[in-house]
């Protein structure tokens, strides 16, 4: 193609130039990729005159003029490519009123700008947009706060349902920006858009906790006191937040040198929270777009060991606060380890490995570890892999030092009973925390 032709979008003019007209040190709009340049063009596009010229684009390209009646999506399609190739170039221009006529190409100005097809006609009003919040396991995230601003201007701010879905309609085309306002802005990302889903259930499902009831943060931020049964990951989820925000915010350095993990935290520690950034996604009508709250659910990884030897290559199943639904099942790997998803804010889970008759059980508190420091996080570390039945009370009475004893005997460590730096290492690494 060898042209200019001009656009406005936005009260802002933009010329979309053969890539060999770049000699004159303008700046140009650059597109990650396809899908990038494509979601720009549409913008435009909604524009009739802007639609006509973009038409125009490749009905002159003596390369592309036998595609000329395909169309409009596939036209933009293929200037998006285009674009996201560099065979072509968008440049802005000065931010002035666009003028009364049609677009015109600057280095044709004596024709007539080409006529909008019928099929580029569109009401007023008969679009639509989907947005569609999923977590770390691709399942529905419901009940999280959305704001979809439309391309009239107002917005619409309403809790997603237990599909993690809403759905607006009936509205004018054009882009739209969505955001998630109780959300800081590392918390969530863009999956780029998908197929509407062929059929789906109306109501809040039962098979999701991923929500929790979000705590309003002040602006300058606010310093949480640690609960027992708290941790990094149930606090960012309450905040709003994603755990290597708090983690990285220089006001929580003293904790990170006091906790070595700060997945086990102990009550009355000090945690800073930091105020919630907020940011919007470009969208636009006709389509769905899904969004990925990261870090939510958590990641429990577990190894089911007994008599010291890792159950292997075992069916499992797990039930979180004692409900089994929805099911959390699977196979341990070959070391006896098994993953799973897991609410931020569980308290705990059980855990069956085998098959009948032979089962094994296992309660886990979660996020209720003391650090390994102290004598509470021992216990509860040894009882969590099935060495300790006793209270986890700080006590070193004789339960407390025959599990030791036996752990350090399993371990082939010297076998004393108490807890030394050898011990505590030997068995953060054996539970994983």
């Amino acid at each position: 193609m060898v042209f200019r032709a001009l656009l406005w979008v936005s009260s802002r003019s933009f010329e979309l130039r053969d890539s060999t007209h770049l000699g004159d040190g303008s700046e140009t709009l650059c597109f990650h990729d396809e899908a990038q340049a494509l979601a720009w063009l549409r913008w435009a596009g909604f524009d009739p005159s802007n639609l006509a010229t973009l038409r125009r684009c490749v009905a002159e390209d003596p390369g592309l003029w036998a595609l000329s009646r395909l169309g409009n999506e596939d036209v933009l399609r293929i200037l998006a490519w285009q674009l996201a190739s560099r065979r072509l170039t968008l440049v802005e221009g000065p931010s002035i009123a666009p003028p009364s006529m049609a677009p015109r190409w600057l280095d044709r100005g004596s024709e007539e700008a080409a006529q909008v097809l019928p099929s580029a006609e569109r009401s007023a009003a008969d679009d639509w947009i989907a947005v569609q919040l999923v977590g770390e396991d691709a399942r529905p995230i419901p009940g999280e706060r959305c704001r979809i601003q439309l391309p009239d201007g107002s917005a619409r701010d309403e809790a997603l349902d237990g599909e993690g879905f809403i759905a607006i309609r009936g509205i004018r085309p054009g882009p739209c920006a969505v955001t998630f306002p109780e959300l800081d802005r590392d918390a969530w990302m863009s999956l780029g858009e998908a197929d509407l889903p062929s059929r789906r259930t109306n109501g809040r499902s039962p098979a999701q906790r991923w929500t929790s009831q979000r705590r309003p943060i002040p602006d300058g931020g606010t310093t949480h006191r640690v609960r027992q049964g708290e941790n990094i990951e149930s606090l960012a989820f309450l905040y709003g937040h994603v755990s290597v925000t708090l983690r990285a915010d220089a006001r929580n350095a003293p904790l990170r040198a006091k906790r070595h993990n700060l997945n086990v935290l102990s009550p009355g520690d000090e945690f800073f929270i930091p105020a919630l950034r907020r940011r919007s996604e470009a969208a636009h009508t006709g389509a769905l777009h899904r969004f990925k709250r990261i870090g939510v659910p958590s990641l429990l990884r577990f190894r089911a060991l007994v008599g010291g030897q890792p159950l292997a290559r075992e069916p499992f199943r797990v039930a979180i606060d004692g409900q089994a639904n929805p099911a959390i099942e699977g196979a341990t790997d070959g070391n006896g380890f098994l993953e799973c998803f897991v609410p931020p804010d569980a308290v705990s889970a059980e855990v069956r490995v085998g098959l009948p008759p032979q089962v094994f059980r296992y309660t886990i508190t979660l996020r209720t570890l003391d650090p390994i420091t102290q004598t509470t996080g021992i216990q509860g570390r040894l009882k969590n892999l099935g060495l300790y039945e006793g209270a986890v009370d700080g006590g070193e009475g004789p339960a407390t030092h025959a599990a030791v004893s036996q752990f350090q005997m399993r371990c082939g460590l010297p076998v004393t009973g108490e807890a030394d730096d050898a011990t505590r290492r030997r068995l953060l690494d054996l539970h994983q925390s």
